[in-house]
């Protein structure tokens, strides 16, 4: 967690460390009047300091990421994670009509 001058809350990251060599860094957010300021990298790098320090036995950590979060695809790159899987993810809305389901009816 990072906080302002003020001790207001400025930033979080989470990191989970479970059996085994990988760990995974997880979400990190920035309040918008922190960003663009080295918050969420200073955050991650804390992190990864303190797995370092705490779970030696960890080697790897994974992280993931939208595509269209350039910033932090940036941080992540810049800091030494490299891409090793894309995934897409698709989503079907439900129709505005309660009883339908969403399907075209199939034509003969």
């Amino acid at each position: 967690m990072a906080y302002s001058d003020a001790g207001a809350p400025a930033g979080y990251t989470e990191l989970m460390a479970a059996d085994g060599e990988v760990a995974h860094q997880g979400d990190t957010l920035v309040a918008p009047e922190y960003r663009g300021r080295g918050v969420a990298r200073w955050l991650k790098l804390a992190n990864l300091a303190q797995l370092r320090a705490g779970f030696p036995r960890h080697r790897y950590v994974t992280t993931d990421n939208a595509t269209e979060n350039t910033a932090m695809l940036a941080i992540n790159d810049a800091i030494g994670f490299r891409t090793v899987l894309q995934e897409g993810l698709w989503e079907r809305r439900p129709a505005t009509d309660p009883d339908a389901d969403g399907a075209a009816e199939p034509t003969a």
